[in-house]
């Protein structure tokens, strides 16, 4: 769905986009008519070409490579991926690196620093704590599996029966209605 936001009602921004979300649709907004314009214009030239053509393309080498992980940290860029490659050769010597260490490279200011930093030390989503309560385990230290699970940070509950759940999103985050 394309929507052209000319005004700043939240509200009715929320409701799009929850009905966008129940019905499984790309949301795009636009905020001028000539941005509208070009997405119409990008859809149209690329109707009937393959996924391919606007795939991107897995780079064959190692800064590439590390050019597209790193690149999830918010400014770290190509230059910053190379800069990091020559100084510390590895992605474990990246993660062992101070954020001292990590000033030191060109290019690399505090911000930038600090949240690199950030995202090699952070947990990964979903990493279970390695040690296990007695009462998680099951008959020969197998782990039970949970009824239900999360989705990210929200707490929504996802049934295993397959049943059909009703959840309300609103300004204040997703809660589920009935089960």
């Amino acid at each position: 769905m394309l929507c052209l936001v000319d005004a700043d009602e939240r509200h009715a921004l929320l409701a799009i986009n929850t009905q966008c979300l129940v019905h499984d649709a790309t949301l795009l907004l636009a905020w001028s008519w000539e941005e509208a314009a070009r997405y119409l214009e990008t859809f149209r030239c690329y109707e009937h070409k393959p996924p391919t053509t606007i795939m991107a393309r897995a780079s064959d080498d190692y800064v590439g490579r590390l050019a597209d992980v790193l690149g999830c940290v918010r400014s770290v860029n190509k230059t910053d991926a190379a800069t990091l490659a020559s100084n510390f050769g590895s992605v474990k010597a990246m993660a062992l690196a101070s954020r001292e260490e990590l000033a030191r490279c060109p290019g690399l200011g505090g911000k930038k620093v600090e949240r690199l930093y950030a995202a090699l030390h952070a947990p990964f989503p979903g990493a279970k704590n390695k040690h296990k309560k007695k009462s998680d385990t099951g008959r020969a230290g197998s782990i039970k599996e949970p009824s239900d699970s999360t989705v990210g940070n929200s707490s929504v509950p996802v049934p295993s029966s397959g049943s059909v759940v009703d959840v309300h999103v609103d300004a204040t985050g997703i809660s589920d209605l009935a089960s």
